[in-house]
């Protein structure tokens, strides 16, 4: 009876570690994806901000010209900077 109690804890720790194992994977792969997928919407946005930009600058001023370029400026580094530390899943 000792012997096959034994048996039963040896392969439930084989379990827990093939668990453990399959978690750690599951979050990499998960880390690995919010990655590709950010710096890819990082550049979308980037690349639709330039071009919106540079349609509708013929028709503003000096100031409004400024006034836009840092608006996407800033919500282009704000972007990466939540993406990058992950604030909503700081906690």
């Amino acid at each position: 009876m000792t012997n096959n109690v034994l048996e039963l804890v040896r392969e439930l720790r084989v379990d827990a570690l093939y668990g453990k194992k399959k978690h750690y994977n599951a979050a990499e792969r998960k880390q690995k994806y919010h990655t590709y997928i950010g710096i890819s919407s990082l550049v979308a946005n980037i690349l639709a901000g330039s071009i919106l930009f540079a349609f509708f600058s013929n028709e503003w001023s000096n100031w409004g010209k400024m006034d836009r370029g840092a608006s996407i400026f800033n919500y282009c580094s704000i972007y990466c900077h939540s993406n990058f530390f992950q604030f909503s899943e700081a906690s």
